[in-house]
């Protein structure tokens, strides 16, 4: 018998180049990512491991941020894709998701938005 084996946007390579903001279903993990075209990562930020990291007992009370984690009804995300740098940013309710990352240069790019649910979406700005 054939097996399905599910690897999500991050783990398949006919995806080519691409820019992921996201979470790897049936887990509590929540990242962004970029990889070339053959699958190579280009970076990657684990943003539950660093939301854990910024609310460690070592810092001090003034210094100690909260980030919400993983989207809500609501909420909009926002995908930034800059082709004169060759960068990528993600915000969250209009509020940037960490850092921009580096995309490959001179690859074509593709909007997915892809959740299991029952889930709507809505195309609110495109240029």
């Amino acid at each position: 018998s054939r097996q399905t084996i599910f690897k999500g946007i991050s783990g398949t390579d006919e995806f080519q180049a691409r820019a992921v903001y996201g979470n790897e279903l049936m887990t509590d993990s929540v990242y962004y990512a970029s990889y070339n075209d053959n699958g190579k990562v280009r970076c990657y930020k684990d943003l539950v491991k660093d939301n854990k990291d910024k609310d460690s007992p070592k810092r001090s009370r003034n210094t100690k941020r909260k980030r919400k984690i993983g989207w809500c009804q609501g909420d909009v995300i926002k995908v930034c894709l800059d082709l004169d740098r060759w960068k990528c940013t993600f915000y969250l309710n209009n509020k940037k998701v960490r850092k921009s990352i580096s995309v490959q240069r001179g690859r074509m790019y593709y909007p997915i938005i892809s959740y299991a649910g029952k889930c709507k979406y809505e195309l609110i700005h495109f240029e």
